[in-house]
């Protein structure tokens, strides 16, 4: 009998030592899943529809005609928008425009802000550079187009950043090419070899 007792003893054990474990791996996969869907409803930005266009001359009050480009003068334009579900935070992007060759100069490396809140689905549009060449001097070489951006996520306290690799052939002659292209994976990785520092506190 003391056997069976013991038995009995050892097998109420080894249950209850399941059970709980069972109920510590549901408890384990419900926080999994909790924190995979906050994950997948992060907010996430893409940076599209980047152009370059030549700059118009204002028109005097009452003028019909529509503007007239200025001949030589580029206008860096493109659109971030947030695919997440949840709004990106504390907002900030680095604009970095520097010629393609290795070594060339920068031409342009700043900063900008959004204040308020970016919500699932806004499409933000940024003029974020000009480009400007003379008569004597129309050409400008091709460059790197570099957008970088950073933006917390509120409900997971978490930072994120993004760096979106693009090339523009330039100014010839004075016409401006209207195209920015998305760089190929050599042509980010030639940029990094020489100008990481640039983009070095985007990079996580």
């Amino acid at each position: 009998m003391v056997g069976l007792e013991a038995i009995l003893q050892t097998i109420a054990t080894v249950a209850a030592a399941v059970a709980a474990w069972m109920a510590f791996r549901a408890v384990s996969e419900e926080r999994k899943r909790a924190r995979e869907e906050r994950e997948s409803s992060r907010p996430y930005l893409s940076f599209e529809r980047g152009e370059v266009r030549p700059r118009n001359a204002p028109r005097a009050p009452g003028q019909p005609a529509p503007a007239q480009p200025v001949p030589g003068v580029a206008e860096f334009h493109g659109n971030f928008i947030n695919h997440g579900r949840r709004p990106a935070s504390n907002l900030r992007t680095k604009v970095i425009i520097c010629v393609y060759a290795p070594n060339g100069p920068v031409l342009s490396d700043f900063d900008k802000t959004m204040a308020d809140d970016f919500p699932h689905g806004a499409d933000w549009h940024v003029l974020f550079g000009t480009y400007t060449v003379t008569p004597k001097s129309p050409n400008a070489p091709q460059c790197y187009v570099v957008m970088c951006v950073r933006y917390d996520d509120q409900l997971t306290s978490k930072n994120y950043a993004q760096v979106f690799y693009n090339v523009w052939p330039g100014i010839t002659n004075g016409v401006v090419s209207s195209d920015i292209r998305a760089a190929s994976d050599e042509e980010r990785d030639a940029f990094l070899e020489v100008r990481r520092d640039l983009v070095r506190e985007f990079l996580l």
